[in-house]
């Protein structure tokens, strides 16, 4: 979507430079008129007048583009309340699925039957791959750490920006970080 918001610095520029150059012209170059530094105002009054209907130009226009973002931010609130609410519905279904699968699968162990043949499916029981079951995790962290500490992941520390704010607000000095203020549009 291309804005042409950008072009209303182009016409204040020109208007500004038309104002300049009225202004900087010698009365007496100006021919055919009975008072020239009247008309010089009379020009410079309605290049002025001119200012005055591209800043209501420009004002229409931020003010209908603004109603287009909140127009859009509506629409993404909407359309996040929208998955919240889908994500609560497929863990909801997930849950169910799950809960029913376990419940077949204790009825088939229960009755010895590891496979049922059916017309639309066949449903058998079967062995997963063996998975590691943790009994004591930190048990298991502090022997890793003496013994093979290949076992273990390790992640990569994350700045606190919150607290590195606090130090640097309070005055104090940190090396490869500082304040900065950005600037954000409010659209009330």
């Amino acid at each position: 979507m291309k804005l042409d918001l950008f072009i209303f610095g182009e016409m204040y520029s020109s208007i500004f430079e038309q104002i300049e150059d009225i202004s900087a012209c010698d009365p007496e170059d100006i021919e055919g008129v009975e008072d020239p530094e009247a008309y010089k105002q009379e020009m410079i009054n309605g290049l002025y007048e001119a200012i005055t209907n591209i800043d209501s130009e420009f004002a229409d226009k931020v003010e209908n583009l603004a109603c287009f973002v909140k127009k859009l931010e509506y629409e993404a609130d909407l359309i996040a309340k929208e998955e919240r609410r889908l994500q609560s519905r497929k863990k909801q279904k997930q849950k169910l699925a799950a809960y029913l699968k376990q419940q077949i699968m204790i009825a088939m162990e229960s009755l010895g039957k590891s496979k049922v043949h059916g017309v639309r499916f066949n449903i058998s029981l079967r062995n997963n791959p063996e998975s590691v079951v943790i009994d004591d995790e930190q048990g298991f962290i502090t022997w890793a750490e003496e013994h093979d500490e290949s076992l273990l992941k390790y992640k990569m520390p994350e700045v606190d920006k919150t607290k590195v704010k606090a130090v640097l607000k309070a005055g104090g000095d940190l090396p490869e970080v500082h304040l900065e203020r950005t600037k954000s549009l409010l659209i009330k």
